[in-house]
C-alpha cells in the first residue's frame, strides 16, 4: 500500500500544449466567468464616493448657506432717515387737473350706405361691425399715416374707421 502512495507522488507533472484557439477560449471563459471583480468594484465605489460628494456639496447650498452668517450682511442694509416734516397728502404746488377734451369722429356719407367697422387699421382687419352716415363716435386713436380712426361704438366697443367717409369734430 505505501507504494501505491509513493508511486502516485512520483507522477511526473507534464506542461499541457495548447494552441491557440484552445487558449483564447480559455482565457474568455476565465474573464467572463466572474475573476476577482475588482474593476467593478472600483467604479461603483467610484460612484458612491461621487454621490456623497454631489450630496454634500447639495446640502451646503440648500441649508448651510443661506443660514450661514455673512460678515459683511450688516454693510448692506440701508436704512433711511427719519423725516422731521410731516408729509402732506397734496403737493404744495399742485395744478387743477387739465380738463379731458373728447374729440369725435362724424361717418359721412357712403356709397354702400353704411362703413365697416374693422378690428385693426386696415381692410385686411376683420369687419366687426357697421355704422351709418351721421353718427358720432368717441375718437381714441387718430391714424394719421394710416388714413384710420380708432372709436369707441356706443356698446363700448373699439374699433377702427377709415378716414376716407369719416371726419373728426
Amino acid at each position: 500500500m505505501a507504494t501505491a502512495v509513493k508511486k502516485a507522488a512520483k507522477v511526473k507533472k507534464s506542461p499541457v500544449k495548447i494552441n491557440k484557439v484552445q487558449k483564447q477560449v480559455l482565457v474568455d471563459e476565465r474573464v467572463v466567468s466572474g475573476g476577482s471583480g475588482r474593476m467593478a468594484k472600483i467604479v461603483l465605489g467610484t460612484l458612491l464616493l461621487g454621490l456623497a460628494v454631489a450630496g454634500g456639496v447639495l446640502f451646503y447650498f440648500l441649508y448651510y448657506a443661506p443660514i450661514a452668517p455673512n460678515p459683511d450682511y450688516m454693510s448692506q442694509i440701508v436704512v433711511p432717515p427719519k423725516r422731521e416734516e410731516p408729509v402732506s397728502e397734496e403737493p404744495q404746488n399742485a395744478q387743477p387737473a387739465a380738463e379731458v377734451i373728447k374729440q369725435y369722429v362724424v361717418i359721412i356719407e357712403t356709397p354702400t350706405g353704411y362703413l365697416n367697422v374693422r378690428k385693426g387699421p386696415g381692410t385686411n382687419f376683420a369687419k366687426i361691425g357697421e355704422v351709418k352716415p351721421g353718427e358720432r363716435y368717441e375718437l381714441v386713436i387718430a391714424d394719421e399715416l394710416k388714413g384710420w380712426y380708432e372709436v369707441r361704438l356706443a356698446d363700448a366697443t373699439i374699433g377702427w374707421v377709415s378716414k376716407q367717409y369719416s371726419k373728426v369734430e
